[in-house]
Formats: C-alpha cells, structure tokens, sequence
C-alpha cells in the first residue's frame, strides 16, 4: 500500500506527548516492507510556516523535530494530472456545500493533498474531518485516519 501522510499527522509524530502518537508509531512499525509512506511537499510548506511563527525560543526544537520526523519518508511532488482532479473535486465540494466565492477559497490545501492521494493512489493519512466528507463526494477518494 502507499500512504500520504498530512501536516497534523507529520505534527503529531513529532511529538511524544500528542495523543495519537502512540498509535501512530505502531501504525508505522505495523508496516510492510512494500507499504510506501510519503509526505506531500505542500506539508514541507506548512511545517516551514509553522517553524516561521514559532517563538525564537523553540524553533530549532520545532526544526529538529520536523526534520526527524520528515527525512523518514519519500517527498511527494505536486503534477499537473493532479491539478486536473483538483479542479473537479473542488467544483464538487463547493457545489455541494453551496459554498459562496469567499467560503470557496477556504480547504485549498486539504483538497490538494486529497488530490494527490487520488492520483497517486495513496490512503491518506489524517483525523481531519473534512476528508471523509471529500470520500463521501469522490468515492475514489481513500483516507484513515491512525489517530
């Protein structure tokens, strides 16, 4: 199997006082030798935002945990097969929702990761709960949640 693993997820493996840290942890040991895990490169964005507006106090622990947890596994980049999905899977979400032009330019990045996942059939990984709503809407959608 491959899994894409979210920014909140990448969070909470990082630090041993999350409560889903335990359970992702023997999540990842549980794994096969032919299970892919990666990370999307729009999560390398958000965690470089997060270090950016952290305190001067514990940046470098936010860098080190960050990098720890990121150079374990295959960074994956955003293509343009991937764009096209993003723009049906959009219209279907804000179509759905009934979403008004402001409303609509909110969960870009959400649906982004969902859409790489769907490219690249990968199971995303998060407890966000806007994902099993896009499944509802795009059943080629696969995520779970480890938390």
């Amino acid at each position: 199997m491959k899994y894409l693993l979210d920014s909140e997820t990448i969070s909470d493996l990082s630090n041993r006082k999350s409560s889903a840290y335990t359970n992702l942890n023997a999540k990842l040991r549980s794994m096969n030798d032919d299970d892919i895990i990666y990370v999307s490169v729009i999560t390398l964005y958000e965690l470089e935002y997060g270090y950016a507006n952290a305190d001067d106090s514990i940046r470098e622990i936010i860098r080190e945990k960050n990098n720890s947890v990121v150079d374990q596994f295959t960074i994956l980049p955003l293509n343009k097969e991937g764009s096209i999905i993003f723009g049906k899977l959009k219209a279907i979400f804000v179509n759905d929702k009934k979403l008004n032009k402001k409303s609509a330019k909110r969960h870009n990045v959400d649906i982004i990761l969902a859409c790489a996942a769907i490219f690249e059939k990968c199971v995303l990984v998060s407890k966000d709960k806007i994902f099993p709503e896009l499944k509802r809407l795009y059943p080629e959608f696969q995520c779970e949640s480890w938390a």
